[in-house]
């Protein structure tokens, strides 16, 4: 969910890591290096900027997803924002954000995380 009050002074730290209360196994940083790929959020750290707990845990490494670089800081990024820049319009945006995987998709790292073929964003206006 995407509010118009959910933004203010908390700023990202990029503190990728775990989630400490998964017990099942996830992709890790070293997948990402010298993948190609960027480490890219699927609720985005800038809609977390209320609470440094909300930012904190954006940064857990089951929100990320393997994003082509072009892709993460462009299109997908422009997307963000303009969502965010409704949010001062609306009174309340939810955002349902979500992979889609190929049968034969491929994957990065000794963890084989899983790169998407592509990706959606579902909003709904209240």
């Amino acid at each position: 969910m995407v509010c118009r009050e959910c933004y203010s002074e908390y700023k990202r730290k990029n503190d990728f890591r775990p989630d400490p209360i998964v017990k099942t196994s996830s992709a890790e940083l070293i997948d990402y290096k010298g993948s190609g790929y960027d480490r890219g959020h699927l609720v985005p750290a800038g809609d977390m900027t209320k609470s440094a707990l909300f930012m904190s845990e954006s940064f857990f490494m089951l929100n990320m997803s393997p994003q082509a670089p072009s892709f993460n800081r462009g299109i997908w990024r422009k997307l963000e924002s303009q969502i965010r820049e409704w949010s001062t319009i609306e009174d309340i945006i939810f955002v349902v954000t979500g992979p889609v995987f190929d049968t034969q998709g491929s994957s990065i790292g000794q963890n084989k995380a899983a790169v998407p073929k592509a990706y959606n964003k579902v909003l709904y206006f209240k």
